[in-house]
């Protein structure tokens, strides 16, 4: 059998015109949903990581200032009784050596925590310790003792410094990027793991 295939039948009576096009002029909103849901989804846990960074670089400035203050007021306290031992002009050797070695054991513990502009000013009361150390007990010029407690005072100065400089480090902490010394430990830190 021979079958011809024939095409089919055009229905002329209920044929439609296709309309134009009609432009929606809002077609893209089903499309802007998913992107904005998208964007918050990267959005929120950046933020997260970024809130987590400065927090942990906030305690870290903390936990160091913390350590340093109470090293300078070790430091400061043995300083004062040393002070009120030079003064004194009944105190005997021992006490006034004595007070002088605690006071020059604080300013070296203080320099193992303090940064170094501070450290510097710590240093300058240690030699102000010696200077007045040197000194007999019994005869002190007062020259020295002045150049000594100008020393002392340099302390405080450079203590008022560092905690400047704490603040700041703690204003870097909140910036969206990561303060320049957090990138300095991540990198010593990436060297480290590598080594």
């Amino acid at each position: 059998m021979n079958r011809r295939k024939y095409p089919p039948a055009r229905n002329t009576v209920n044929k439609q015109t296709p309309s134009p096009e009609v432009k929606k002029p809002f077609r893209w909103i089903p499309g802007l949903l998913p992107t904005i849901l998208a964007l918050v989804g990267v959005w929120i846990p950046y933020k997260a990581q970024q809130i987590s960074i400065s927090q942990a670089c906030i305690a870290r400035v903390d936990s160091e200032e913390s350590r340093v203050t109470e090293k300078t007021g070790a430091l400061t306290a043995a300083l004062g009784v040393f002070v009120s031992k030079t003064i004194n002009p009944a105190v005997s050797a021992d006490a006034y050596y004595s007070a002088a070695e605690k006071a020059l054991y604080a300013a070296r513990e203080l320099t193992v925590y303090a940064p170094e502009p501070y450290r510097d000013k710590v240093m300058d009361a240690f030699w102000g310790v010696e200077d007045l150390m040197q000194i007999s007990a019994h005869l002190k010029p007062r020259e020295f003792e002045r150049l000594a407690i100008n020393r002392f005072n340099l302390l405080n100065i450079g203590y008022d410094a560092y905690r400047s400089s704490k603040d700041e480090e703690r204003r870097l902490c909140t910036q969206d990027d990561p303060p320049p010394f957090v990138n300095e430990m991540l990198m010593r830190y990436l060297t480290f793991i590598n080594s």
